[in-house]
């Protein structure tokens, strides 16, 4: 998997592209940390029991509402970055290694959450339990995601329809990287710009869909479906990371200061409460993460400050996949223990819970890359070089 070089480059790093891949990028490792927090931000704040009722916990839910769709995009820009990166580290690699890497990447763990999901929402007695548990069959062959119904999309765990989406995205890169290879340099900014279009265009090609059935939380499920986890659109938000990793390779990346491309996610993050629904999951973040992540691999490869290079953030990307299965099934686990004690929370309770929340998910996330991710990736996922990215 080769990266075309480029003469007429406008950056001063003369180092070819293979070269330059074999940079550590320990700022992207930090970054899936940012993107995992996000994604608990929003299921934290939209816990059922969890916050008191009332106008304050409203405003919250409102604030926080987009976070999940936001990190999840940021994950999925994010993987089409590292994997083409990673590619080009690895010129002689091929599909089938390729495939089996990222199958003992994200499939152990996902079995392994199902199973803890599984005996956590027996234990729990709920309602709507054997609803949740339906649909086993498309979550183990990672499909589940192609489904409108929310039980069988969100099942088990709630928030493993991304590997479903992730699962499409490895399936087709060994196919879409040679098709985006044959780009020329020169022309990149534009299929950048095109694909950028292209997502920003989904929320009005979504209105197209039919209007029913309903969400509880949307009006038209095909139209929240279509934008948020449909694969093939996701796939837009992935392709958009490969094409980012080769304006960097290629170096046409116009140089844009960390802070600044940090300042630029803010600023989104804080608009997407107030565009429209479909408008806030991912079109109006989508051009914040694509500088922010080019901007880290940048400060990474130049040596420029970064504070997602701390050892503390990285500590937590490597966690990161681990700690996205599990958050909500943690916090679950302390509400569930606290509501048998003590019955409804209180705001000081709601607190106290949220931070017991973070403390068990993180451990348990610790727990499942000590004790499973990272031994099979050791054994399954030998590295042609030393190469450490902040690849999923």
């Amino acid at each position: 998997m080769r990266i075309p070089s480029d003469t007429g480059r406008t950056h001063p790093d003369t180092r070819d592209p293979a070269t330059l891949a074999r940079s550590r990028l320990p700022s992207l490792t930090g970054m899936r940390a940012v993107a995992a927090f996000l994604v608990a931000a929003q299921h934290f704040a939209e816990q059922p029991g969890l916050l008191p009722e009332g106008g304050t916990t409203d405003t919250i839910r409102v604030a926080f509402s987009a976070f999940g769709a936001i990190g999840v995009s940021f994950f999925f820009v994010l993987s089409g970055f590292v994997l083409t990166w990673t590619a080009v580290a690895r010129p002689d690699d091929t599909a089938p290694r390729f495939w089996r890497r990222r199958f003992f990447k994200i499939y152990p763990n996902h079995v392994v959450t199902m199973l803890i999901a599984t005996a956590f929402i027996l234990w729990e007695g709920a309602p709507y339990a054997a609803e949740r548990l339906s649909a086993p069959e498309a979550q183990l062959l990672l499909v589940h995601a192609f489904s409108i119904d929310p039980m069988v999309a969100f099942g088990f765990t709630g928030v493993s329809w991304s590997l479903s989406a992730e699962a499409f995205f490895y399936l087709s890169f060994p196919l879409l990287l040679p098709l985006v290879n044959r780009i020329p340099a020169a022309r990149l900014w534009a299929a950048t710009g095109g694909v950028l279009l292209l997502i920003l265009a989904m929320p009005q090609v979504a209105t197209l869909l039919p209007d029913e059935p309903a969400y509880p939380w949307y009006p038209s499920a095909w139209e929240y479906w279509f934008v948020a986890y449909f694969p093939v659109v996701k796939l837009l938000e992935f392709l958009l990371g490969v094409l980012l990793a080769r304006l960097v390779l290629s170096r046409r990346w116009v140089r844009t200061p960390l802070p600044v491309a940090a300042a630029a996610l803010v600023v989104c993050l804080i608009a997407s409460p107030f565009v429209p629904t479909l408008y806030g999951l991912t079109a109006v973040v989508i051009v914040g993460i694509a500088l922010i992540i080019p901007a880290g691999a940048t400060a990474d490869i130049e040596r420029q400050p970064s504070f997602l290079r701390r050892r503390t953030m990285v500590w937590l990307g490597d966690i990161s996949f681990a700690f996205y299965l599990l958050h909500t099934l943690a916090l679950q686990f302390a509400l569930q223990i606290w509501t048998r004690m003590n019955g409804t929370t209180t705001a000081t309770s709601a607190i106290v819970l949220i931070l017991a929340g973070l403390g068990v998910g993180i451990l348990s996330s610790w727990l499942l890359f000590q004790f499973v991710e990272k031994p099979m990736q050791r054994r399954f996922s030998k590295s042609a070089g030393k190469t450490r990215t902040g690849g999923k």
